[in-house]
């Protein structure tokens, strides 16, 4: 179901919705800004874009890196926690006498 009044989507058998960009960004596989790009370019809307600097280009792969690393050893860890009998016996116990629950993973 499209609402253009409100500019949102909901499909009912999947659960999923959002905006114009999200829609965009699902169905056609576009990355936030090549759906924004894609909607100016439709709707005649001239877009100002910056080239990044070298040094902002820098700062943006470091932040990338760091973000890969952090979700490889997040990864790492939960499979350690939930496979290993180390993990069962000391990691998923802790988290289970706080709480958390199957339905967190």
């Amino acid at each position: 179901m499209v609402s253009p009044a409100k500019g949102i989507f909901k499909d009912f058998s999947s659960g999923e919705g959002g905006t114009v960009v999200s829609f965009l960004m699902k169905h056609e596989h576009f990355t936030y800004p090549e759906a924004l790009r894609w909607l100016a370019k439709r709707y005649n809307i001239e877009i100002q874009e910056e080239e990044q600097s070298p040094e902002q280009m820098a700062a943006q792969g470091a932040r990338e890196s760091l973000y890969l690393v952090n979700q490889f050893a997040r990864d790492y860890f939960a499979k350690q926690m939930l496979e290993s009998q180390e993990g069962k016996a000391i990691g998923l116990s802790y988290f289970k006498e706080r709480g958390y629950n199957d339905a967190i993973n």
